[in-house]
């Protein structure tokens, strides 16, 4: 198990091996880490298999188109401005989508139009300035299996 970092700061696709450390894209037993401060979009437009996600970057989107999908053994961890899933995503551990808004930024959004993270919970923290959104949804939603 090796941890491959992005280190591409305009974004790209997941599958392009030049926007990763050493120009591997990581595999089933890698734990992908993208941990950049661009306001960069990365994106999954074909089927992903790897250990772990972890994304750490509040000024970029996460996207996984409707040709893409991302399935990780463990967790999958996203703390980015936005997110969309329009492909699938599934994990043998967490979902956890965390965004937020900087000064200046726009507000966060987060599509899951064809989400598929069954039978594991889904759970969306949202906040603005640092504080929790509270409208219509609660600050943290489980979607059970």
């Amino acid at each position: 198990m090796a941890t491959i970092s992005w280190i591409s700061n305009s974004g790209g696709d997941w599958s392009t091996g030049a926007n990763w450390q050493g120009g591997v894209v990581p595999g089933a037993a890698d734990d992908a880490v993208m941990n950049l401060t661009a306001a960069e979009t990365i994106t999954v437009s074909t089927r992903q298999h790897v250990h772990s996600v972890a994304m750490s970057d509040t000024a970029a989107s996460f996207l996984i188109s409707a040709s893409g999908a991302l399935d990780a053994t463990g967790d999958i961890v996203l703390s980015v401005g936005s997110a969309s899933v329009q492909g699938a995503i599934s994990s043998g551990g967490a979902i956890t989508i965390e965004s937020g808004q900087s000064a200046g930024a726009p507000q966060s959004r987060h599509d899951f139009s064809a989400c598929s993270a069954s039978p594991l919970p889904l759970r969306i923290n949202r906040a603005r300035n640092g504080r929790r959104l509270r409208d219509r949804f609660p600050p943290e939603t489980d979607i059970p299996a």
